[in-house]
C-alpha cells in the first residue's frame, strides 16, 4: 500500500513540483488526479477545518513571546484615519512577521520604512522590484514568507521536524488564498445581507 497519496486537479504544472519530489524520493505513492466532477464529493473529506487570517501569525508570535501587548483591531471605518500614520512602505501585513521575528531574535537590526515618495528610487535596488527585502552579509533576500521561514528556523520558532514544517507551511500558504477571497465575501455580506448566501459562500470558499 502506498505511504503517500497526492491529490490534485489535472491542470498543467499545478502538481508538478510535489510529484517530481515524490518520484525523486523513491518511495511508493499514489497519484490521485481529481476531476471537476469528482471535486464536490472529494472536497469535504479533505477540509482543513481552519478559517485562517492574515494577522494570525504575528498575534500568535506575540502571545508566544509572553510580553504584554495591545490587540488593536482597526475597523473599516477607522482605516482611512489609521492608514497614513502606520504606513510601513510595505503592502498590508506582509512586513509584520519578519519584523516580529527579528525583534524576537534579539539581534540588532534596522527598520527601513520606505515611503511612497522614496519607492521609485528604491525599487531598482531591490532583487525583484518588490518589498519587503532582508539584507545581511552583503546579500539581499525577498518574499515575506521565505524571509519569515528563514528567521523562524534561525530563532527556533519553526517546526521541530519536517512534518511540523509541513503543517505550518500548509496554513501559511492557505492564508493568502483566504485573504484574496475576502473582498468577494464582504461584497456578498454587505450587499445581499442574506444568511443563506453567506453560508453558501462560506461552505464553498472557506472550508
Amino acid at each position: 500500500m502506498a505511504k503517500y497519496t497526492f491529490s490534485y486537479f489535472p491542470i498543467k504544472a499545478l502538481g508538478e513540483g510535489p510529484r517530481l519530489l515524490l518520484a525523486y524520493g523513491g518511495e511508493e505513492w499514489k497519484d490521485n488526479r481529481v476531476s471537476p466532477d469528482q471535486w464536490p464529493d472529494f472536497k469535504p473529506s479533505k477540509s482543513t477545518g481552519s478559517s485562517g487570517a492574515l494577522c494570525e501569525s504575528p498575534r500568535l508570535l506575540l502571545a508566544y513571546g509572553g510580553e504584554e501587548w495591545k490587540d488593536n483591531r482597526v475597523s473599516p471605518d477607522q482605516w482611512p484615519d489609521f492608514k497614513p500614520s502606520k504606513s510601513t512602505g510595505c503592502s498590508g501585513a506582509l512586513c509584520e512577521s519578519p519584523r516580529l521575528l527579528l525583534a524576537y531574535g534579539g539581534e540588532e537590526w534596522k527598520d527601513n520604512r520606505v515611503s511612497p515618495d522614496q519607492w521609485p528610487d528604491f525599487k531598482p535596488k531591490t532583487i525583484f522590484g518588490q518589498m519587503p527585502v532582508l539584507e545581511f552579509e552583503g546579500r539581499q533576500f525577498a518574499q515575506s514568507l521565505a524571509i519569515s521561514r528563514y528567521l523562524g528556523h534561525k530563532y527556533g520558532v519553526a517546526g521541530a521536524n519536517i512534518l511540523e514544517d509541513l503543517e505550518i507551511d500548509q496554513m501559511v500558504e492557505f492564508m493568502p488564498e483566504l485573504d484574496a477571497k475576502y473582498p468577494q465575501f464582504k461584497k456578498i455580506h454587505d450587499t445581499v445581507l442574506s444568511l443563506p448566501k453567506v453560508k453558501e459562500y462560506n461552505d464553498a470558499a472557506y472550508p
